[in-house]
């Protein structure tokens, strides 16, 4: 009995050094990191696509631009009084025209005379807006920056602040105005050629009709 005794014991110390003589089934514990975590714990964080609201890149095409009363949205004419040869407007090339309205229709495109359209350009009351930036800035800045590459001659220092818009007349042609309005949506000058009372009492309030749609 003595010697069994013995026996049984040392059996079971050897069965309790190699693990109870069954195989494990736990998983084995990850291997720390460098820094001492789990590679979970030191998984770099995923890059999640930003789902806020994005802001419309076209917004700057979204205001309103009203007919002024009794005048003409025109579709041709433009040309004629941004010619370089008639002096009478510059054409910007870095800006996107958005509305052209006169208060007499041009000649027929082809079949115009020479005579009418002198005539025309010569009397004709018209207003051309650009939207110049598509943030909202200054008014008075922008055109004091801009106004050189609408109008010969242009002088900033003629340039008003007046109920939140910038407005000028050429002091020596007094028939050209032009003017700047900002909003939301952007920046935008009007040029005009301002021929009678009538166009002058138009042009007047108009800049202000330049609103975020």
């Amino acid at each position: 009995m003595k010697y069994s005794l013995v026996g049984a014991l040392t059996l079971l110390f050897l069965l309790s050094a190699c693990g109870g003589g069954a195989a494990s089934n736990a998983a084995p514990a990850p291997a720390p990191t460098n820094n001492g975590g789990t590679p979970e714990e030191n998984k770099p964080p995923e890059n999640k696509p930003d789902e806020g609201p994005k802001e419309d890149p076209d917004k700057w095409r979204n205001v309103t631009i009203p007919t002024p009363d009794g005048w003409h949205k025109a579709s041709y004419g433009h040309e004629e009084l941004t010619k370089a040869a008639n002096g009478v407007f510059k054409k910007p090339g870095a800006f996107v025209r958005m509305g052209f309205f006169t208060d007499v229709e041009p000649p027929h495109a082809s079949s115009g005379s020479d005579e009418e359209w002198d005539a025309w350009r010569d009397n004709v009351s018209a207003v051309f807006i650009y939207n110049v930036s598509k943030t909202e800035d200054s008014p008075v800045d922008t055109l004091k920056k801009h106004g050189g590459e609408f109008i010969d001659g242009f002088d900033s220092e003629q340039v008003r602040e007046q109920s939140g818009m910038a407005l000028y007349v050429h002091p020596n042609a007094q028939e050209k105005w032009a003017a700047c309005v900002s909003n939301k949506n952007g920046t935008y000058v009007l040029v005009a050629l301002v021929r009678n009372d009538a166009a002058s009492d138009l042009m007047k309030p108009y800049p202000a009709k330049i609103k975020p749609e």
